[in-house]
């Protein structure tokens, strides 16, 4: 993806409050992932401006210096990518990026549901905006039919977290086209989920739709409504705070999975409740081991627990684990599997094989610390170090309808580790299991492999090599080894290649196409060129420079964010150039559009009728007070109303016959 943007994304949540303690945000935690769904080999992928803020920036950036920034102005867009790579359409979601809203995509029958800063965005699969519901708490439900099922959110004002929002209980149900089905108000405090990547779509949804039931979570318990509002039941219990399970909201059978403490000291329990709303499980205590991954198939909780090979670590006593299975309905444990370590290998760590160890301690996969010492100081050091042995032993699952995945990677290696001197012996693979915990087949590999994806009776993985592989029940495929390729363009360094250029101006048929499509679309980006042209960024980066020499074109900056680029004919003036910035931003353009109809609106009117924040649309205002384009003034009731200029009002409406949304 171009510099510009992120895949890899930062998503901020609040943390649960202390067990018996009051309800209150006590910090929040951080996790990092792309968001993406797909449909009929198309891949959709959100995408977020690539700005380094507080709460914006991967979690091995430094943090910025400055205060916490709530409301910065990042764009975020939902791209199409076709089955053969070449993308299809981008769409706005918007530019005032929430840092504490979830971040969902979901896609039913070519109907796009993205949920962002709090808004929900539907998209048909050409990107045209169906609709958008503003307002909302958590990604929504969306049953079989497309109806939309949402909670609506309550406004908090914490400091430093003052765009956090928690479900008011009013959930809305919505028809397919989004006008508004029914509303029903739950006047208990809702629990909401929290983020878990492992259980995949269901996560983070408010309600969660289950069979043509809709369930709420509650602080003391749970609410089950039908597809039309009406309560179905409701149960609730006297102790404990009450969440769903992470790790396993909801099962296949429509049980739903409640997590909650007893008191400070009392350990994690779970309490099953069936869609009856009968309550399966009294005291299911569960912190005995490590929980590691929910089975929505069997109602099971898979953990695990480090078998060290021995004390004090060598190099071949290397660390498995045992993989415990945990009926939660019934509280039994059902079996335990040790995985068996296989071939041992070892390698010496130097620059491209401390890959296998380093990729890792970027991403929080392990606890591992360790000094890495430069090889041009080995000399200086080596008397004074005494080596140690370190373990090291990652563990994945994914979970499949009839067979449970394993990825397991066990290593040791000598530590502090130098360069080309320090050993590492290590052993994994992937491991199938069925459910009743028999090993189905077994592959090596040479590195661990940290993504899965099932299909049917096959399961596809990615090693940290950079290998691709696929298994079945009984046969695997060998793994494929996968090339980067960069390149980087250069051909305007040169006095000569600048100068021949400058010879041939008019008769090169990719720069006039460039050229008129800035005339034909004034006040472009960059980016934008490019897609339209679908040219190569490198390339056109060239041929603006040449035209730019030569006058051609000349860009302009309305704001510190984009770069756009005119004819330079003395087409527009400043003032037009300035509008058509502007007017080019799709918040900016729905409000000037909005007050060019109806002049003398409140910021909340302008927010109602727009559904947009009404931080967003007071930053747009701000804006275009700035740039003499709007201006304020107080009704006799004392109400503050904004409208255009009238200087600007024959502008706005001539240029924006210009711009093409």
């Amino acid at each position: 993806m171009p510099d510009e943007w992120r895949v890899l994304n930062v998503y901020n949540y609040m943390t649960i409050p202390s067990p018996g303690g009051p309800q209150e945000i006590s910090g929040y935690s951080s996790v990092t992932k792309p968001v993406f769904t797909s449909e009929n080999g198309t891949l959709y992928v959100y995408l977020r401006e690539n700005k380094t803020t507080h709460f914006n920036h991967y979690l091995w950036e430094k943090v910025p210096s400055q205060s916490y920034d709530n409301n910065p102005d990042i764009e975020e867009r939902l791209l199409a990518i076709s089955p053969d790579g070449k993308i299809l359409w981008n769409a706005s979601l918007g530019d005032y990026y929430m840092p504490f809203s979830g971040v969902s995509l979901y896609i039913n029958n070519g109907t796009i549901f993205a949920f962002n800063s709090y808004n929900v965005t539907v998209l048909d699969n050409s990107g045209s905006i169906i609709y958008r519901l503003t307002g909302i708490s958590d990604p929504p439900a969306v049953d079989e039919w497309g109806f939309v099922y949402a909670s609506a959110y309550n406004a908090t004002n914490i400091p430093r977290f003052n765009d956090y929002k928690e479900p008011s209980g009013a959930i809305m149900a919505y028809y397919p086209n989004g006008t508004l089905c029914w509303t029903k108000q739950v006047d208990k405090p809702i629990s909401r989920h929290l983020p878990d990547q492992a259980f995949g779509q269901l996560s983070g949804n408010l309600p969660i739709y289950q069979g043509q039931m809709l369930y709420l979570p509650l602080k003391n318990g749970a609410v089950a409504l039908d597809t039309n509002g009406s309560t179905i039941w409701t149960l609730e219990f006297d102790m404990g705070y009450y969440y769903p399970f992470p790790l396993m909201p909801i099962d296949a059978g429509g049980n739903i999975y409640l997590e909650y403490h007893l008191d400070m000291n009392g350990g994690m329990y779970v309490r099953v409740i069936d869609k009856a709303g009968h309550n399966l499980t009294t005291f299911n205590r569960i912190n005995q081991w490590q929980p590691l991954c929910g089975d929505p198939y069997g109602g099971r909780l898979y953990e695990d627990m480090p078998v060290y090979g021995g004390f004090p670590f060598t190099l071949e006593n290397l660390t498995t684990y045992d993989i415990r299975a945990h009926d939660l309905i019934n509280g039994d444990n059902d079996w335990a599997f040790t995985i068996p370590i296989g071939n041992r290998s070892s390698f010496i760590i130097d620059n491209d094989t401390i890959s296998v160890l380093d990729e890792y301690s970027h991403i929080s996969e392990s606890s591992v610390g360790w000094n890495i010492v430069k090889a041009d100081t080995y000399k200086f050091i080596i008397g004074n170090i005494t080596h140690e042995v370190y373990p090291y032993y990652p563990l994945k699952m994914s979970i499949g309808k009839d067979a449970i995945y394993v990825s397991f990677f066990t290593a040791n290696y000598e530590g502090p580790i130098i360069l080309g001197k320090s050993k590492c012996v290590y052993a994994g693979g992937i491991y199938a299991l069925g459910k009743n915990g028999t090993l189905l087949w077994y592959k090596p590999t040479d590195a661990f492999a940290s993504s899965f994806a099932a299909n049917n009776n096959t399961i596809y993985y990615a090693t940290r090599d950079g290998r691709i592989g696929a298994g079945g029940m009984d046969a695997i495929a060998g793994g494929i080894t996968l090339a980067a390729l960069a390149y980087v363009l250069i051909r305007f360094f040169f006095i000569g290649a600048v100068a021949r250029a400058k010879d041939r101006l008019g008769k090169n048929e990719n720069r006039n196409s460039v050229l008129k499509y800035i005339a034909d679309n004034p006040g472009s980006t960059l980016r934008e060129v490019s897609r339209g042209l679908r040219m190569n960024l490198g390339t056109l980066r060239y041929h603006m420079f040449i035209l730019g020499m030569n006058h051609r074109v000349v860009s302009y900056m309305a704001d510190d964010k984009h770069v756009r680029y005119f004819t330079n004919s003395n087409t527009f003036s400043k003032e037009e150039q300035l509008i058509i910035s502007l007017l080019r931003r799709d918040g900016v353009r729905r409000v000037l559009s909005l007050l060019q109809e109806k002049p003398g609106l409140s910021n909340g009117e302008l927010s109602e009728r727009l559904c947009m924040q009404d931080s967003a649309v007071s930053r747009y205002m701000k804006e275009l007070m700035d740039h003499g384009i709007v201006e304020k003034s107080q009704t006799q009731e004392g109400k503050t109303v904004f409208s255009i200029k009238d200087e600007h009002r024959g502008h706005i409406a001539s240029t924006a016959k210009q711009i093409t949304p």
